[in-house]
């Protein structure tokens, strides 16, 4: 008992110096907790990148992703989305297609495109869109990337549409694990749509056929957005209706020979921008400076054109340029993983002669190989490994556990024989409670 008053109690007897407090103890603490902190993260940053993609670190990407879109949203005053089972499939379809095929773009190679998975899975739409992205080291970074590139942005706050799912599949990409993320959006189509009624057919005199009637049913067109962009691209396909085709109950039938003469070929009409030879690239330069290249084949009179990733602008120019097509470069000074949070898909932004806009999807020549850096590796593990590890959890804790000790300790050495002080006692009592809180916070 007596032991336990040195250590802990200020008294005659230890000099008004409890023990557990004395300097070369504090420095001792000081590098126990400095050490198990270093065991910490030599085991985040050891573990290998694969872990990052398992199921259960996605599953909860998955659900954060979510969450953060509809914080956007409210902060934007419109109304959050609701989760759709469906688009969740779709856009997990997509995301799985792009990891297995290895590619990022947002037509397949089999031409499959934003309204072929929606209509996979049976979700009828008036208005429909996708964000996609590649290569992110945590959710927050990914839609801070959304948010802060006008187009992604469009589709986050676009208030016609009501639901969201959200895909992300494990995947290789020149040999680094990656993930693929695709968000699907929509607007359900109202009402349903009724099947025909087949019924039986039976031989009716042709004679008593008095009217023949072709009627099309119209509803209105759906919208497909870019899938990347808030703009839509592309034309509404309106259903055409047919006319009334009436037989006239007097007139007798007959065969008739109608011979149709050949229509003159008229030329094929070239879009605004040729998709195949337009195309964005990256270019290492150092370690610690890259440049992006960015190419576009217009077809029309235009006044300006530029590719926007993000919100950084690069404008297309002639110079440089060759076979009608235009280029412009711009020279980053960071490491391709400080500038890219998230890889996201280009946009190709042309302004026509006539003064209307045209937006395009471009895809990566070359993909930017983003990879996380130690410092967002650790970080991103103290939220992504979460799920499959608790050891933050029990550092943490006993971090917390010390910090309450040596609160107490302090507090006895002082109060308890007050007109007695060791100021050295207090201040290196102090810098180790600063250190646990900071090894806690970091």
């Amino acid at each position: 008992m007596a032991s336990l008053k040195h250590f802990f109690i200020p008294h005659s007897e230890n000099n008004y110096h409890p023990h557990i407090l004395h300097t070369k103890r504090a420095i001792f603490y000081s590098g126990l907790f400095l050490a198990m902190k270093a065991i910490v993260v030599a085991f985040v940053l050891l573990v290998p990148v694969e872990v990052y993609v398992i199921p259960d670190v996605l599953a909860d990407q998955q659900a954060r992703l979510f969450t953060l879109t509809n914080e956007v949203r409210v902060a934007n005053g419109i109304a959050p989305l609701t989760s759709e089972q469906r688009l969740f499939a779709s856009s997990q379809h997509k995301a799985t297609d792009m990891a297995s095929a290895s590619y990022f773009a947002h037509t397949g190679p089999d031409g499959k495109s934003l309204a072929s998975w929606l209509s996979d899975v049976g979700y009828p739409y008036s208005a429909a869109g996708e964000n996609l992205a590649i290569g992110f080291s945590d959710p927050r970074a990914l839609v801070n990337a959304w948010v802060n590139s006008p187009t992604h942005l469009a589709n986050l706050i676009d208030p016609e549409y009501h639901d969201t799912g959200i895909g992300l599949a494990a995947g290789m990409y020149d040999g680094v694990p990656v993930v693929y993320v695709a968000q699907h959006f929509g607007a359900e189509k109202s009402g349903s749509v009724v099947a025909p009624t087949l019924e039986e057919v039976t031989d009716t005199p042709l004679e008593d056929v008095t009217e023949l009637a072709l009627v099309a049913i119209e509803e209105p067109a759906p919208v497909v957005s870019s899938t990347t962009f808030g703009d839509v691209l592309g034309t509404k396909e309106e259903e055409t209706v047919a006319e009334d085709i009436v037989l006239d109950e007097d007139t007798t039938p007959e065969v008739v020979a109608v011979s149709v003469e050949p229509e003159d070929v008229q030329e094929e009409t070239l879009p605004p921008v040729d998709i195949d030879r337009s195309f964005v690239r990256y270019e290492e330069i150092s370690d610690t400076q890259f440049r992006i290249a960015a190419f576009a084949s217009i077809n029309e009179d235009y006044r300006s054109a530029a590719v926007l990733i993000g919100d950084t602008a690069i404008p297309l120019t002639e110079e440089g340029g060759s076979y009608g097509v235009v280029s412009g470069s711009v020279d980053i000074d960071e490491s391709v993983s400080e500038y890219f949070s998230a890889v996201l898909a280009p946009e190709l932004r042309v302004t026509l002669a006539s003064g209307d806009v045209v937006s395009y999807a471009l895809h990566w020549q070359h993909l930017p190989k983003v990879q996380m850096t130690p410092i967002e590796q650790y970080t991103a593990s103290k939220s992504l490994l979460s799920s499959i590890t608790n050891l933050f959890d029990i550092t943490n804790g006993i971090f917390f556990f010390f910090i309450g000790f040596f609160t107490i300790a302090l507090l006895m050495n002082i109060f308890w024989e007050i007109r007695y002080q060791h100021h050295h006692v207090t201040v290196q009592t102090l810098g180790l409670l600063l250190l646990l809180i900071t090894l806690v916070a970091i």
